[in-house]
């Protein structure tokens, strides 16, 4: 079908997916069967219309045409996206053709419809169960030798509780008898007389020099 105009592959490009490729094959069949309704379709309308038979003539016509429109609007509107890879506007697509081809002859608007079912799969994540599960059993077996091993601490946390708090109480008392080891000789600024320590050669206020 490939050389006659307006007409789809009936295979696309290998790397779709499957669930794509399957809704192309579907809207391929849906196009040749426009094609096929719309074509016998729009002869019974004739022949009905030059029998006389306007009602039913005019009705059948209108089908055929909606039909054969239908066959035109498939290879640009839909079969050159999917080929594409454009599936989310394809997929909107297929709604709206699905819908004429309701009008076209039934049986076209319903293959569409069930492409665009099938192409809703490629949107879908695919979820790995094994992960999950995995995930959810290792944490009760690494919790188990640590639940097990904390019961007998007790006694153990308690001693080392006490000795640590005995090392806090020395190094707080080592510190506290270094400063005041370390107590810095203060001198008075003989201009302003603000405090400031000996080491200092200028009183930190006035700049003053320190009075030997």
């Amino acid at each position: 079908m490939a050389s006659i105009p307006y007409m789809a592959n009936s295979v696309g490009p290998s790397w779709l997916p499957a669930s794509v490729a399957e809704s192309r094959k579907l809207a391929y069949w849906a196009q040749i069967l426009a094609a096929v309704i719309g074509v016998v379709l729009l002869i019974i309308g004739i022949l009905n219309l030059l029998m006389g038979d306007l009602g039913y003539g005019i009705s059948t016509f209108i089908v055929a045409i909606i039909a054969l429109v239908l066959v035109f609007l498939l290879k640009g509107m839909l079969f050159d996206i999917v080929d594409q890879g454009k599936f989310k506007e394809a997929s909107e697509r297929l709604l709206l053709l699905g819908i004429l081809g309701l009008f076209g002859g039934v049986l076209p608007g319903i293959l569409l419809l069930l492409a665009y079912v099938r192409i809703q799969e490629v949107f879908q994540p695919q979820y790995q169960q094994y992960h999950p599960q995995n995930a959810s059993i290792a944490p009760p077996q690494q919790s188990l030798p640590q639940q097990a091993s904390a019961e007998p601490q007790p006694v153990a946390q308690q001693d080392q509780m006490q000795t640590l708090r005995e090392g806090i109480k020395e190094d707080q008392t080592a510190t506290e008898q270094k400063k005041k080891d370390q107590k810095t000789e203060m001198i008075k600024c003989g201009k302003c007389g603000v405090q400031f320590p000996s080491f200092m050669h200028a009183c930190p206020n006035c700049n003053e020099p320190k009075s030997k």
